[in-house]
This record gives C-alpha cells, sequence and structure tokens, in this order.
C-alpha cells in the first residue's frame, strides 16, 4: 500500500505554520515534496519529522492540554483567550495582547518561566 502523503495544508496544520511557510520551505530546498500531475505539492509526514517540526509522541499541541494533563480542560483555561480562538503558539497572543505577567488569564508568571513555553522553544529550564 503507497504510503499517505500530505497536503500543503495538512503538512501546515501539523507543523502549526501556514500553507505559505510550507511552500517556502519547499521552494527554498529545505523541504522535500513531490508534485502532483496538477502541479500541488504532497509532502511525506517523515521528511516533516526528519525536519523536527512535528509535535514528539506524547506531546501536547495545545497550552491548555498540557495545562490539565490530558484531563479536563481546567475551567479558568476555558475563559482565556488562547483557548477560545484555539491559538496554538499561547506566548505569541501573549506578546500581541499584553496585560497579566503571562500574557492571557491562564497564566501566573511570565511566559519565559512556563515549562510548556520552554518545551515548545526548546528552551532549558532554569
Amino acid at each position: 500500500m503507497p504510503k499517505r502523503l500530505l497536503t500543503t495544508g495538512q503538512a501546515a496544520d501539523l507543523c502549526s505554520v501556514t500553507a505559505d511557510a510550507v511552500l517556502k520551505w519547499i521552494k527554498a530546498g529545505r523541504l522535500r515534496a513531490q508534485r502532483t500531475v496538477g502541479g500541488h505539492y504532497r509532502i511525506d509526514p517523515d521528511d516533516l519529522e526528519r525536519m523536527g517540526l512535528l509535535p514528539l509522541e506524547g506531546e501536547y499541541r495545545y497550552c491548555w492540554e498540557h495545562r490539565s494533563r490530558g484531563g479536563p480542560v481546567d475551567e479558568l483555561c476555558r475563559t482565556c483567550l488562547v483557548y477560545r480562538s484555539r491559538a496554538e503558539r499561547c506566548y505569541e497572543v501573549a506578546a500581541v495582547r499584553g496585560g497579566p505577567p503571562g500574557g492571557h488569564n491562564c497564566c501566573p508568571d511570565a511566559c519565559e518561566k512556563c515549562d510548556f513555553y520552554r518545551r515548545v522553544t526548546g528552551r532549558a529550564a532554569d
């Protein structure tokens, strides 16, 4: 059975980027892709993994999943702008919005002190 290839949109969703970003990676030669007869690109998920763009097995994609550790979503998170907008990068929303130390109402500390932020951005714990 042939391997299932991803569209640029599907690859973008998995990597938490836009389809335009995926196209730029392809055109810059950073990401291999095949072209369909219609001229569209198809991406092997293994190539995304080789680039380190896919979440590791068992990792949470959203901050509210991380905070709830796979259990029910915390009530405080349900009222948060990040949760309601389904933003994947809570720290980017925080940077734009300002407000409390974490930038949104779920976080008591600055993003730099958050273990989810440090994991997603590849920064070491203090």
